[in-house]
C-alpha cells in the first residue's frame, strides 16, 4: 500500500482491521496471530505516535510479505527496520515515511513460526531503556510459551474483521 492509503487506513480503522487487511490475500499461507494485551499497547502509543504506529504497521505488511514469498527471517534483516532478538523474535521499527523531525522509537515484536506458518504479532513497545527490556523479556516468555503450546492468543485475524 503506499503512505498515502497506509494514513487512511490507521486512521480510520482500528487495529484488528489494519491487521485483517494486511492478511487478507487469498492465496496466503501463513496466518496472523495475535498475542493477549497487543491491542492495549497499540492503542497507548497510537493515542500519542499516530505517524509511527502508522509506519510500524506498513513495515509489518513489508515483512509479512516476504515471508509469505518465501524468504527466510535471517533475510528479512536485511530491509534496515528488522531487527533480531533473542529466541528468532524479530523487532520491527518505526522507520520509513511519516512526520518531519524526530520520531519515537517503537518496536513492534513478532515471532515467525514457519513450520507452523503462523506469524505471531506479541507487542507493541518503544525503545526506552526501562521497557525494552521487559518487552523483550516478555517476548521470550511468550514464544516459550508457543513453543510449548501453552499460550493466550487472541481470536486468529481472519476472523476478526472489526473496524470502526
Amino acid at each position: 500500500m503506499s503512505s498515502r492509503t497506509w494514513k487512511f487506513v490507521t486512521r480510520y480503522y482500528s487495529w484488528q482491521g489494519i491487521l485483517a487487511i494486511i492478511s487478507k490475500r487469498m492465496d496466503s499461507i501463513l496466518t496472523i496471530k495475535k498475542l493477549d494485551g497487543l491491542d492495549k499497547s497499540v492503542e497507548y502509543y497510537k493515542k500519542k505516535w499516530r505517524h509511527e504506529v502508522s509506519n510500524v504497521l506498513s513495515n509489518l505488511e513489508t515483512v509479512w510479505r516476504a515471508l509469505e514469498d518465501g524468504v527466510h527471517p535471517e533475510q528479512i534483516k536485511s530491509l534496515g527496520f528488522v531487527h533480531s532478538e533473542p529466541k528468532g523474535i524479530l523487532a520491527i521499527d518505526e522507520s520509513g515515511k511519516g512526520k518531519k523531525g524526530r520520531m519515537k522509537a517503537l518496536r513492534l515484536y513478532i515471532y515467525p513460526d514457519l513450520k507452523e506458518q503462523k506469524l505471531y504479532v506479541i507487542r507493541l513497545g518503544d525503545k526506552d531503556k526501562n521497557r525494552q527490556g521487559r518487552d523483550v523479556q516478555f517476548a521470550k516468555e511468550c514464544v516459550q510459551s508457543i513453543e510449548q503450546n501453552k499460550i493466550k492468543l487472541s481470536n486468529d485475524i481472519r476472523d476478526n474483521d472489526e473496524t470502526q
